[in-house]
């Protein structure tokens, strides 16, 4: 019990300043697409199909992250919901689910920062 009142009061601060900082990320990488976008449009160098390519490869990996985020949430709640029903099967099955979605999530960051990469070394010059 002590356990889940440490939680209970721990949690809303720990997801406050995980917030705060997946906010100031967010607006850095909507600058960062921005930025390559308004250059792309400028001067419509042969790079300008990698770089819009690029651009949206990065609004892609920031939905992807903001579902991440909201996943984890969700995880953290359906986990504090099985601490206290303790062994209850649609809690546990909804925890599974979460899990599942949470790793298929996951997976996707990964390809897309793989992109990513790809993108930038066809941009870099020779």
């Amino acid at each position: 019990e002590n356990a889940t009142r440490a939680l209970a009061w721990l949690y809303p601060f720990v997801v406050k300043k995980a917030t705060s900082r997946f906010q100031a990320i967010s607006q850095g990488v909507r600058s960062l697409a921005s930025e390559l976008e308004t250059r792309s449009e400028a001067t419509r160098q042969p790079l300008a199909s990698q770089v819009d390519e690029a651009a949206g490869a990065l609004r892609a990996l920031q939905r992807m992250e903001a579902e991440r985020l909201q996943l984890v949430a969700a995880h953290h709640a359906e986990q504090g919901r099985k601490l206290l029903a303790e062994d209850d099967d649609a809690v546990n099955a909804s925890l599974n689910d979460v899990k599942r979605r949470l790793g298929k999530i996951s997976q996707d960051i990964d390809e897309q920062v793989s992109e990513l990469r790809y993108a930038a070394a066809d941009m870099r010059p020779e």
